[in-house]
């Protein structure tokens, strides 16, 4: 009886010293997590940076919809693709809702932000990284 009382006690100690939902410490992935490099995209760069609005495609498909995606490709790598996914939505102070409704649609951009480590990256080529980024700039061309 004791042994059982001593492990429901450590039991219950560990549950209620558990993730808090409310936690905001930083994390080691997502939007609350270190930032792992700050990013500057410009005309300058010759790099091209797209914004547009990812959408389930299908039922497989559980990573990051509805969301906005900003993807930049590099001049001397065509087939690599940085992809960063928008934690910070309400920066773009609605500029950029037309996307959501012209899924196949993307806009050309310069931004800035802050490059955060994913969670959970999609499936897909080697030549994809995949982060998620706190906007400080962004401006439509």
């Amino acid at each position: 009886m004791k042994k059982l009382f001593t492990l429901l006690m450590i039991s219950l100690t560990l549950l209620l010293n558990s993730c808090d939902k409310d936690d905001d410490s930083p994390k080691d992935c997502g939007c609350n997590s270190e930032t792992i490099e700050e990013i500057t995209v410009l005309e300058e760069d010759n790099l091209v940076a797209t914004i547009s609005y990812k959408i389930q495609l299908d039922t497989g498909d559980t990573h990051y919809n509805d969301k906005f995606w900003i993807g930049v490709s590099f001049e001397n790598c065509p087939t690599c693709i940085d992809v960063m996914i928008v934690c910070n939505e309400n920066f773009l102070n609605g500029e950029f809702d037309y996307l959501k409704t012209n899924t196949d649609e993307f806009a050309q951009i310069h931004f800035s932000g802050n490059i955060k480590k994913i969670c959970n990256r999609p499936p897909n080529v080697a030549d994809y990284s995949y982060y998620r980024i706190v906007l400080t700039s962004i401006e439509k061309l």
